[in-house]
């Protein structure tokens, strides 16, 4: 795979997740979400005004 091929395919699902938080996270002020891809793994960081709502009573939505 290309170099080219591979950056698009990882905006795109960046893209992907990104939407898909904007629509569940609406009623706690999504403001943006960083996504670091590693050999060990991935980081999602999603910064929100009330990050309560992304939490949850007792963490049940993470």
């Amino acid at each position: 795979m290309t170099l080219v091929k591979q950056i698009l395919e990882t905006r795109i699902k960046k893209a992907d997740i990104e939407e898909y938080l904007r629509e569940k996270l609406k009623n706690a002020f999504f403001g943006g979400v960083s996504i670091s891809f590693t050999p060990l793994g991935t980081r999602v960081t999603i910064y929100a005004m009330r990050p309560s709502r992304v939490i949850g009573p007792k963490g049940k939505v993470i």
